[in-house]
């Protein structure tokens, strides 16, 4: 018999679920919840350490979609999960933000409503993933531009969490303020600035964009979901 050739290629071994819950990017999607619920613990009582915690699991994000490149262990499991928490997190920022200052809980609610809707239509009513070039080649030009440029996508998406994590930064720093009905460092004059103001405007706009995008969002995907159903109906 002639002797196996080096080299030859293994039987690729089948990948159990077991393998998938425990890829790289999943286990530090883990770590991101973590993260999250003990920031969420913290939230009226360290400004912090709620910061740090709640900004390590916001960096896990960019660390466990490079880690899924990188060992090719992308997954359904892992884009749910990464959704998910993405999500949940923005939502209890948004409900401690609320908490903390009474003239911010109708935003608040308002602003976590919206959000949901928004993504959770979105997910529904694409077939692929919710950001490929595919899954929007039928809707609104705006969310193509959106998804397409990722300098503007990671602008209104980090700028917007940093934003939110900027306002529940100032109901410790100025309480007074916020039962004065004032916003506090919106400038009333850009003569001089400081950090916390240059910031504020720096944000603002990746806020106002991440609101625009989640209202067309929310009403493409409603109307492709009714297409979809009338499509259905009329077969």
């Amino acid at each position: 018999m002639a002797p196996r050739r080096a080299g030859t290629a293994r039987a690729k071994r089948a990948v159990s679920a077991s393998d998938v819950l425990l890829y790289y990017p999943n286990l530090i999607g883990y770590l991101r919840i973590i993260a999250m619920l003990a920031s969420f613990y913290y939230a009226n009582s360290d400004w912090r350490l709620f910061l740090a915690l709640y900004l390590t699991a916001f960096g896990g994000d960019v660390v466990d979609g490079w880690f899924a490149r990188r060992f090719n262990q992308t997954s359904i499991f892992g884009g749910v999960l990464d959704m998910v928490t993405d999500r949940v997190s923005t939502c209890g920022l948004l409900s401690f933000v609320g908490q903390r200052e009474h003239l911010l809980d109708r935003m608040s609610v308002f602003l976590i409503a919206l959000d949901i809707f928004s993504h959770w239509f979105h997910v529904m009513s694409v077939s692929g993933h919710h950001k490929s070039s595919e899954s929007l080649k039928h809707r609104s030009a705006l969310l193509q531009w959106y998804y397409s440029i990722y300098p503007l996508f990671g602008y209104a998406c980090v700028g917007t969490e940093l934003f939110f994590v900027l306002i529940y930064l100032l109901t410790w720093d100025e309480p007074r303020a916020w039962m004065e009905g004032r916003v506090p460092y919106l400038p009333s004059t850009v003569a001089v600035l400081d950090w916390k103001q240059l910031l504020f405007l720096l944000l603002l706009p990746a806020f106002i964009i991440k609101q625009a995008v989640n209202v067309v969002q929310l009403a493409s995907a409603a109307n492709a979901l009714c297409e979809a159903d009338a499509a259905e109906k009329n077969r």
